[in-house]
């Protein structure tokens, strides 16, 4: 018999077993492209996977959310000295509305909101200011990662106005406090988050009422109720006069300004100064752009203006421009304003340029509800989201405050 050969035996040899793919070993191309087909509010709720997810976060290019967001907030005192705090924000492309707070909180924690009002804001951060006792309280507050910045004490003069510069490539930010002292001078405060004093500048000059101040291009912009247009380099720390209604000439000028006129500022998101003269905030505005150049104010071209949308706050509130791409594209030529402290405080109207029709729905914001809470617009930072950390200048003593708790 031949011999019967043994059946081969099956291998129990063990295999090498690869280890389970993380996300943050995703490839950049592939979270990019995630990331990219996401609106901006669930993008950076996802960004928080990993470092390599926020850094891919910051590397998307914003192409489609250009509308501002809107803050509701009422910051309320009760009688046992507790403080009702409510905060809620706006997604005109999501038509989403999220809450960032809604709770009773200590004095100590939300005190210094009460009766403070909006004077800026940018990308993501609002400037409040509050009076108490001849005192006036500046600080910056993010909803976005509900933090406070603290200013040193400031005291209150005649007609005072206040603002801040932030870039989204730099963390760079100024706060200016601007106030007509005696003799119709000029005062100007400046002061960086971490400083422990402000530094002040005096400057004569026929001043009247401050009507508007806005930050483009390393410089503060201020209108005046008699005309004027001046500007404050923040690098220089100087003052200059750029503009004087009574003295424009005539001839080859714009139709003459009243001098009744409120002169509204709009820091343009090109880097233009865009002045909207209105005899009363009710009315259409007449819209001009001032001329760096050349040093006077010139008829804005239409198409400068389609290409931009503008949202204005009210008479305290710095106003501010975003590309008409997007979400505004819609809204193209058109300035945005809307009144917290009306009977209708929550209806926002549009004037439009160029037929000078006023009071319709503003494009994007139509499906919000009503409510008893006061509004302003907020830019979310949609390039970077930055912290008080990022703020604070390095080697200056920390006055911030983090009210995540």
């Amino acid at each position: 018999m031949g011999s019967i050969e043994e059946e081969s035996q099956p291998s129990f040899k063990k295999k090498k077993i690869e280890p389970e793919q993380g996300w943050s070993d995703r490839p950049r191309d592939f979270v990019r492209l995630i990331l990219g087909k996401l609106p901006w509010s669930e993008r950076l709720r996802v960004s928080l996977v990993c470092k390599t997810w926020k850094e891919c976060f910051h590397e998307i290019q914003n192409t489609q959310e250009f509308l501002p967001w809107l803050m509701s907030y009422r910051w309320h005192a009760t009688d046992d000295g507790r403080v009702d705090s409510i905060c809620k924000l706006a997604d005109p492309f999501e038509q989403k509305c999220y809450t960032v707070e809604e709770a009773t909180k200590g004095a100590d924690q939300r005190g210094i909101f009460v009766g403070a009002e909006p004077c800026a804001s940018s990308h993501g951060w609002v400037l409040l200011s509050k009076a108490t006792s001849g005192v006036k309280h500046l600080f910056l507050y993010s909803p976005f990662t509900d933090e406070v910045i603290r200013f040193p004490e400031l005291v209150t003069g005649f007609k005072d106005k206040a603002s801040f510069s932030l870039n989204p490539t730099s963390s760079d930010c100024v706060v200016i406090a601007l106030s007509i002292q005696e003799h119709e001078k000029l005062e100007i405060k400046t002061c960086h988050p971490g400083d422990e004093s402000w530094k002040s500048f005096e400057f004569s000059g026929e001043y009247y009422f401050i009507c508007d101040v806005g930050y483009a291009d390393g410089s503060f912009y201020v209108t005046f109720s008699n005309g004027k247009l001046g500007a404050f380099n923040i690098k220089q720390q100087e003052w200059k006069l750029l503009w004087d209604l009574r003295s424009e000439p005539s001839p080859n000028s714009p139709p003459p300004v009243h001098e009744d006129t409120y002169i509204y500022l709009v820091a343009a998101f090109n880097g233009d100064i865009i002045l909207s003269c209105c005899r009363s905030v009710c009315l259409p505005c007449a819209s001009y752009r001032f001329d760096l150049s050349k040093g006077k104010r010139v008829i804005v071209e239409r198409e400068a203006m389609e290409k931009q949308v503008i949202f204005r706050g009210c008479t305290s509130f710095s106003a501010f421009s975003v590309p008409a791409e997007g979400n505004a594209r819609e809204s193209a030529g058109k300035i945005n304003y809307f009144y917290y402290n009306t009977n209708t405080p929550w209806s926002i109207y549009c004037n439009c340029i160029d037929s000078r029709r006023y009071q319709r729905p503003c494009k994007g914001y139509e499906w919000m509800e009503k409510d008893d809470l006061r509004r302003i617009w907020i830019q979310p930072p949609f390039q970077r989201i930055m912290r008080a950390s990022d703020l604070l200048q390095s080697g200056s003593k920390p006055n911030s405050e983090d009210k995540s708790s």
